[in-house]
């Protein structure tokens, strides 16, 4: 089996993907996109190079619509895109419409408003329906980046003057988020992640560090909730992040990943995840 890795640089993931597919005799080659004639798709040299292999995984390097149309090309031609969501579903990383794709399937989500604009009285509004504090964040990125927490009227008037593409959350009180990894619409695995001191965002890449899930019962629930995400957006791989409520228990669907990272979660849980993932792309490879 041949696989192509579309992705600028080499990262933990895409080595430990070239590592696994080179032990079972499999090809693996991570990929730099270069220009891409969008009007003539089956000419195009990119497209027609990608054709040589038999799965390509995407992990960075495009925008959304360059992603659109590199899928449909290479679905339409039978080879396995992944994720498929990026030509069947291009809104699929934009958090505002995770948040209303969960709600609309009955998932629980906090409550939430995308802001157009800031005009006197807005912050006051926002107490009002959210209460405080509240949670500012981009629609789009990852790693927690852009994430903020405003507790007053000052930090909304610091934060505020980027108002396209803001999301706007209801703060749900929790002592870490839960990382649910997902591989062919079933979850393998989850662990939690602890903010470091002094931060609120539970996220490795911003020093927070990972601690396994022991409670069972908790851990089923978490990768049951992620099991009915990942369908809303065709996301054969993705890690999904959810929160329990430190007052009620609840879980929180917060985001989800398309591009996870897992050196973290491999680290925490002992999970061979680029095995899982491969043993995913043998199954589909083989019409199972």
């Amino acid at each position: 089996m041949k696989i192509a890795l579309i992705a600028p640089n080499p990262t933990f993931q895409t080595e430990d993907l070239e590592k696994e597919a080179s032990s079972r005799n499999h090809t693996c080659i991570r990929i730099k996109l270069s220009e891409i004639d969008v009007t003539n798709t089956q000419t195009d040299k990119t497209i027609q190079e990608l054709l040589e292999y038999d799965v390509v995984l995407f992990r960075n390097g495009a925008d959304r619509v360059t992603k659109m149309i590199l899928g449909k090309a290479l679905h339409n031609r039978k080879r396995l895109f992944i994720n498929s969501g990026y030509f069947k579903d291009p809104l699929l990383s934009d958090k505002f419409y995770q948040t209303h794709m969960a709600s609309q399937a009955r998932i629980k989500v906090p409550k939430t408003f995308s802001l157009k604009e800031s005009a006197p009285g807005t912050y006051k509004r926002l107490t009002e329906k959210l209460g405080s504090p509240f949670i500012m964040k981009p629609t789009t990125g990852a790693q927690g980046f852009g994430v903020k927490i405003i507790s007053s009227e000052g930090d909304y008037a610091r934060f505020s003057k980027r108002i396209f593409k803001t999301l706007i959350q209801e703060y749900i009180p929790n002592d870490g988020d839960y990382r649910v990894l997902v591989i062919g619409h079933k979850a393998i695995g989850t662990y939690k992640r602890i903010p470091p001191k002094g931060d609120f965002r539970a996220n490795i890449s911003q020093g927070g560090s990972g601690k396994k899930v022991t409670d069972k019962e908790l851990s089923k629930r978490l990768m049951e909730m992620a099991e009915k995400v990942t369908p809303l957006f065709n996301l054969e791989i993705a890690g999904i992040d959810i929160i329990k409520s430190k007052n009620t228990d609840e879980l929180y669907f917060i985001e989800s990943n398309s591009i996870p990272q897992w050196q973290g979660f491999k680290a925490t849980t002992g999970i061979n995840v680029a095995g899982k993932i491969i043993d995913y792309f043998e199954n589909c490879h083989n019409g199972e």
